[in-house]
């Protein structure tokens, strides 16, 4: 059963419940598969592929930085990584910070990202925590555009079941090692 929690509280576009569920099923079944055979990149690739977001990306928190451990920029399929940065200077903060779900959808009309260092150049976001066996968050899957983006209720359900999928040992291994899970 999906955590409730994970659709949204604002007036997004709501995906009726049981086509959630549905929807959530296949996504797992499809993305084990592309995981298994062609690796977590193009795992990434093929969740990227279901948001409106320009790029979607794994990071990991190491102390006060985050590093990237996958990245998909839908505009240019040559950028994989990126370079590491202090988490406080990463939407991943908030996601790390409470251990759950963190949305923006336009960063400039957003009080709670106001005084964020990069609330002008990353205007919308949307992740979620990737958690070790204890329940520790040690990194983030998330979305991210330099525009602002509406993110709808299968946005957090595709990335939860991502995340899930990295932490079921056997699946997202290569992943989960990354992790140090």
């Amino acid at each position: 059963m999906l955590d409730s929690s994970l659709q949204p509280t604002r007036p997004y576009p709501r995906v009726p419940p049981p086509l959630v569920e549905d929807l959530a099923q296949d996504f797992a079944v499809l993305l084990e598969a592309v995981l298994e055979v062609d690796g977590p990149h193009q795992a990434l690739r093929f969740l990227n592929s279901m948001t409106a977001n320009r790029c979607s990306g794994l990071y990991r928190f190491d102390g006060g930085m985050l590093t990237n451990l996958q990245l998909v920029d839908s505009e240019d399929p040559a950028v994989t990584s990126a370079a590491a940065v202090p988490v406080d200077e990463s939407y991943c903060v908030f996601v790390r910070a409470s251990g759950r779900p963190f949305v923006v959808d336009d960063s400039l009309a957003d009080p709670r990202v106001a005084s964020h260092r990069k609330r002008q150049a990353i205007r919308s976001y949307c992740g979620v925590p990737l958690s070790d066996d204890e329940g520790n968050t040690r990194g983030t899957i998330c979305h991210f555009d330099p525009e602002p983006n509406r993110t709808d209720s299968l946005d957090l359900v595709y990335l939860d079941t991502f995340a899930h999928m990295v932490q079921r040992p056997g699946v997202g291994t290569e992943l989960r090692q990354a992790l140090h899970m």
